[in-house]
């Protein structure tokens, strides 16, 4: 842009034209990232149709259903026993395990373990020792907040102090085994921790993590979450691209108006011995 720029300036362009120019591209590639909010629908419908074979219809199913559950909810196909193709909507999740004592429970008569707002630990690890959760559990205890664990596995020492921290009214806590086996086991539990806005805990970095979510999603430092980076503000290419050209532009202007650049000069650092001609290398 600089480039260009001069050498316009050397044909006789005036320079202050060339600035109001280059900031009404600035201001194009902020139109452009306002148009690309307006058609995130109409993109996972087109997206939606050409994975269901060019099925317009299809695709527009899928866009609406994605645009009443939002960008954490969970899609799901199954055949039906008719010529309709539908919609159902439901809240929550079922998954194919129980707590793991009946002294977990919240409603006696229903035998059910019923929280409301509760924090959820979700691990594909063992949880063998109560050091490893004492954190957490005073963290809990501290909010006055149930706690569900969903773990792979528990030791009995662990499940007989929660038990017994339970019974006596110090802890709201429940535990559920891991649903699934093997793959399918892990994508439950990313389906969970996504519903609960949780991070899975696990032996994994949290590059490898990110490999194995969506194009959108990955691991937000600030939340500490992973979560869509585009819906969250934290990646949006297309912002990235107009900060990027309104930066440019800014600093071209100033080149071009100027004709001058200010940096700072590098100061080299000083030996740590002073230089002897002859001996010091």
């Amino acid at each position: 842009m600089i480039k260009s720029g001069m050498l316009a300036v050397a044909f006789g362009a005036n320079q202050v034209s060339l600035k109001k120019g280059m900031h009404k591209t600035g201001r194009i590639g902020q139109g452009l990232e306002e148009e690309k909010c307006a058609s995130k629908s109409k993109s996972i419908a087109a997206v939606a149709t050409i994975s269901s074979g060019n099925d317009e219809f299809v695709g527009n199913l899928i866009a609406e259903a994605l645009e009443k559950i939002g960008p954490d909810g969970v899609i799901s196909i199954e055949s039906s026993s008719s010529f309709e193709a539908s919609v159902i909507i439901e809240l929550g999740t079922k998954i194919d395990k129980g707590y793991m004592s009946p002294h977990f429970t919240t409603n006696q008569d229903k035998s059910r373990v019923e929280f409301d707002n509760a924090k959820v630990l979700v691990t594909d690890q063992k949880i063998s020792t109560v050091k490893e959760i004492v954190p957490l559990l005073e963290k809990t205890t501290q909010l006055s907040v149930p706690l569900l664990i969903i773990a792979e596995d528990m030791s009995r020492q662990v499940l007989e102090t929660l038990v017994v921290n339970k019974m006596q009214g110090l802890l709201n806590v429940a535990v559920v085994k891991c649903p699934g086996f093997l793959e399918g086991k892990k994508a439950l539990l990313q389906d969970i921790a996504l519903m609960t806005g949780q991070i899975i805990v696990d032996e994994e970095i949290v590059v490898e993590k990110t490999r194995t979510c969506n194009w959108q999603t990955g691991y937000n430092a600030m939340t500490g979450r992973y979560e869509d980076l585009l819906s969250a503000g934290v990646a949006d290419p297309c912002q990235v691209s107009r900060c990027a050209l309104q930066n440019a532009v800014s600093i071209a202007g100033v080149v071009l108006i100027t004709q001058a650049l200010l940096v700072e000069k590098i100061k080299k650092p000083k030996p740590a011995l002073p230089h002897v001609p002859g001996k010091t290398p």
